[in-house]
């Protein structure tokens, strides 16, 4: 269809294809903005209840206004093909920002908590989305998720039996001997055409926090009916078991959003989103605590160091003024029975900064004014003021012109 209209739409481009039809990147030819648009199968367009039913539930659907869903715009048929126009986000599906390794607890959080409080918006109006999974979570440019394909979704009461694993059982893609996709992200009541309610969606939340923690999905194997036995049955590996680093309130939480009986389950989304969110404060005041014990040690270290390089001018300053005093003093008198030298006057001239720390300059200059104290007070000797002295520093003169 890429280069056709269908009414006011041109479709530029193919976005992608699921169970509820094939995603188009289209242009709105009168408001001329572009929009994503969905044509719905063939056999839904020909079952009238269930079309009725669908538009119905796109009207629920075109209720929910949150910041982390992308909204449906209309339901509308032109040339006999019916489809929906949704806001286009630009960026990348969830499936392709997660590397094996898994993401950063930092970006799993900035992820998981809105992703959750949109979920909890959704279920609180009685919708619940039966298909979440990254492949329907985009990342958009501003980094904010966002939930794709409400198109499967269902108004509470309506869902049970086989209808609750029709639609998301559809393979996105398709192998020789193996159905990949929406089937891995299923939650047991689904598997087993269970009635389905919102602790189905935290279950297949608790999925797609798992592989964001972990970088692999909890439930993996080569074929469909495998791997609808494994949700059934098996346990996966706590995500801190793969990743050490990751908290363990954090692998807490998805181990209890995976739990098989939905009993046992977060009874809806908002109480995982309560959980994430009390992590985050958590990990944000160990991370204050930690950044303050860090500048405290460092200011100690600092301390400690100007103190000590205090202590040791000090100590030279001290040192220096004593043997200063004793050497001239020893110069002026002389030992008993010798006769005295013929220096009878003295100049102390301006001290260098050897350091070189300009912090030290006032114990320099204190140095220089204690010699000059200390040595005045031998009367046999004239000490030439610090006034006249200071006329040297930094002076170019050689000591004999001086």
């Amino acid at each position: 269809m890429i280069g056709e209209s269908l009414g006011k739409y041109r479709i530029l481009d193919k976005l992608g294809e699921g169970g509820m039809g094939v995603v188009y990147l289209a242009e709105d030819t009168t408001l001329e903005r572009q929009v994503a648009l969905k044509v719905l199968p063939a056999e839904l367009s020909a079952d009238r209840e269930r079309l009725a039913r669908f538009e119905r539930e796109a009207k629920t659907l075109a209720s929910l206004d949150h910041p982390n869903i992308v909204s449906i715009h209309s339901v509308e048929e032109a040339d006999g093909v019916r489809f929906l126009t949704m806001q286009l986000v630009e960026g990348e599906p969830l499936s392709k920002v997660i590397s094996t390794k898994g993401l950063s607890v930092e970006r799993i959080l900035d992820i998981a908590i809105p992703l959750t409080d949109a979920l909890a918006s959704a279920h609180e109006k009685g919708i619940i989305h039966r298909d979440l999974k990254p492949a329907n979570i985009v990342i958009g440019s501003d980094g904010r998720p966002r939930i794709l394909d409400f198109g499967l979704a269902k108004t509470t009461g309506e869902v049970s039996g086989q209808e609750a694993t029709a639609a998301p059982t559809v393979s996105l893609e398709t192998r020789a001997g193996a159905v990949m996709g929406t089937v891995g992200y299923m939650s047991p009541e689904q598997v087993r055409g269970e009635q389905v309610d919102a602790r189905s969606d935290v279950f297949s939340l608790g999925l797609v926090l798992y592989e964001m923690a972990s970088g692999r999905r909890a439930f993996d194997a080569s074929t469909g009916p495998d791997l609808m036995s494994a949700i059934l049955r098996d346990s996966p590996v706590s995500p801190d078991q793969i990743r050490p680093d990751l908290p363990h309130h954090l692998a807490r939480v998805i181990r209890r959003c995976l739990e098989k009986d939905p009993e046992r389950r977060y009874q809806s989304a908002k109480d995982v989103r309560n959980e994430l969110e009390d992590l985050a404060r958590e990990l944000e005041t160990e991370v204050i605590l930690q950044d303050h014990s860090a500048a405290k040690q460092q200011l100690d270290r600092g301390l400690w160091a100007h103190r000590a390089r205090i202590l040791g001018v000090v100590l030279t300053l001290a040192i220096g003024c004593v043997v200063g005093y004793l050497m001239v003093r020893r110069a002026v008198d002389g030992p008993p029975g010798v006769e005295k030298p013929k220096i009878q006057s003295l100049a102390v001239l301006p001290l260098d900064n050897l350091m070189n720390d300009p912090e030290q300059e006032y114990f320099v200059e204190g140095m220089h004014e204690a010699l000059i104290t200390d040595l005045s007070r031998i009367s046999a000797l004239r000490v030439i003021s610090r006034t006249s002295a200071m006329l040297y520093a930094n002076s170019s003169k050689s000591l004999p012109e001086i």
